[in-house]
């Protein structure tokens, strides 16, 4: 085992691995705003079993109600890989001030913005790490909006082609067509997210699923590589948590049928128990 393949090992708490060897891309590459809908590209998906931080040091984790989403997709000219992160409504979502919906003790635009980020990890078909970083969830930039790489261990940022959240998607887009101020409350809807008020029409497309896309270039990789959320940071989360640990959950499927892959692609699930083991432990 070389070094870059145990340092990931000894780093990643339980990860879900997409590795998408040869074949011809099915569909168009994804488009990296912050929203998602897998007929746009994405060809592999898993479902993510996420663990949330016990309430001490020590304490069991708690895994969450309904489970997460990890999507990718490899451009087969460029390689370049196209990744999409999605967590439940039930553990985390983009309604905030009086318009939260389910948090018991309150949520709002405070709490995502820089403070609520992801954590990445990218290797080669090898097993190697070539990138590690965080996104964060939404940053003001000048008065727009936009998600931002931070903290880059492994690798360069510029490696990062394409960047985006479903909040930076809501702000910089609906945002557009809105008199109302989004950074103090979110669009009115029910228990069930359907918008209601006089504004509904106009906001239909408010995504309140927190969602992170990337695209990696693929110069990193021969033929394609795979990618990895190591680890989540909620502040808070509707559970009243900040931290969540991802692990690999099952092939997701669609009418019973899988959805469209290449030809031969291969997906691949590594559960790392040992290091989930000596994480828990601490």
């Amino acid at each position: 085992m070389n070094a870059a393949t145990f340092e990931l090992v000894n780093r990643v708490a339980c990860v879900v691995t997409l590795i998408v060897i040869g074949g011809a891309a099915v569909l168009a590459a994804p488009v990296i705003d912050g929203r998602f809908d897998p007929s746009e590209g994405y060809t592999s998906g898993v479902e993510l079993v996420l663990n949330v931080e016990g309430a001490e040091r020590g304490d069991p984790l708690i895994v969450a109600l309904d489970k997460g989403q990890l999507w990718s997709h490899c451009d087969p000219d460029s390689g370049d890989l196209s990744i999409a992160f999605i967590q439940p409504v039930t553990l985390v979502d983009n309604s905030y001030g009086d318009n939260a919906i389910g948090w018991p003790n309150g949520h709002t635009y405070k709490n995502l913005k820089d403070s609520d980020k992801a954590q990445f990890q990218i290797g080669d078909a090898g097993g190697n790490l070539v990138l590690d970083f965080e996104l964060d969830y939404l940053k003001e930039d000048h008065g727009t909006y936009v998600s931002k790489v931070e903290h880059v261990e492994t690798g360069d940022e510029d490696d990062v082609l394409l960047h985006s959240t479903s909040l930076v998607y809501n702000l910089s887009h609906i945002a557009e067509v809105s008199p109302d101020d989004f950074t103090v409350d979110s669009p009115e809807a029910g228990d069930d997210y359907n918008l209601t008020g006089p504004n509904a029409a106009a906001y239909a497309a408010w995504e309140f699923e927190v969602i992170y896309e990337v695209k990696i270039s693929g110069a990193l990789f021969e033929g394609c590589g795979f990618g990895e959320i190591v680890l989540v940071h909620d502040s808070p989360n509707k559970i009243g948590k900040n931290k969540v640990y991802p692990e690999p959950g099952a092939p997701i499927t669609q009418s019973e049928e899988p959805i469209p892959e290449p030809a031969t692609a291969t997906v691949l699930l590594l559960g790392l128990i040992a290091a989930r083991r000596r994480r828990t432990a601490r």
